[in-house]
């Protein structure tokens, strides 16, 4: 059910881009720059149980190119960790510290509804792929695992434009970065991150993000 709903996802989002061919000469397109941070909701029940004594924060950077007025092709990296203990047979807490770091990195087509260069509120929803890098470390042995997972993600944002909040700011960074735009982001991401089904670490889950976002 859920790839047909991303195949159907992506023929919309095509259908919008092939119809809008004849205009992208006169829209405006813009490199897009985002820092953010956000919160890790695990799906894996196993992973809520181990990993609950430490959580770090995940953050990275997103750059990308608004090649038309509404859509966007984006990439992202960033980094994430956690803490915690192992479980025993018996599903009380052991001895054992492990630590799990992640290094997500993706690709995203994003369609923005946007349709007015000083449009305050811009909703914007999006499709992609992921590869995540991990390693796990069991800290009482001294063993590590590492590896990569693949999956897809579906996005819900929204985007505040910061230019109408303060005029004077908007144009100094302008001025001397180049910065056309800059947006405060809401996103809420849903990672299905277990390679297609395979069985064994599930990385899936939902994180919510806040970004600040800059369009050059």
């Amino acid at each position: 059910m859920k790839q047909n709903l991303i195949i159907v996802f992506v023929l919309v989002l095509s259908l919008i881009f092939f119809s809008s061919q004849s205009s992208i000469a006169k829209s405006k397109r813009f490199i897009t720059f985002e820092a953010r941070s956000g919160y890790f909701d695990a799906k894996s029940s196993e992973w809520n149980k181990i990993y609950n004594d430490v959580w770090g924060l995940p953050a990275g950077i997103r750059i990308g190119w608004r090649f038309y007025k509404q859509l966007e092709l984006n990439a992202g990296l960033s980094y994430f960790s956690a803490t915690g203990h192992g479980i025993t047979k018996s599903g009380l807490r052991s001895e054992e510290k492990f630590k799990m770091e992640l290094i997500p990195a993706d690709i995203s087509l994003l369609y923005r509804f946007s349709y007015s260069l000083d449009q305050f509120f811009v909703p914007y929803i999006g499709i992609g792929l992921d590869s995540v890098y991990f390693s796990e470390k069991n800290k009482s042995e001294g063993k590590s695992t590492d590896g990569f997972k693949t999956g897809h993600h579906e996005v819900i944002g929204l985007a505040l434009l910061l230019d109408k909040l303060d005029r004077e700011n908007a144009r100094n960074l302008k001025r001397e970065w180049g910065v056309e735009n800059s947006f405060l982001v809401f996103e809420a991401r849903y990672s299905g991150i277990n390679s297609f089904g395979e069985k064994g670490l599930d990385l899936s889950g939902i994180t919510y993000y806040i970004g600040l976002l800059f369009e050059f």
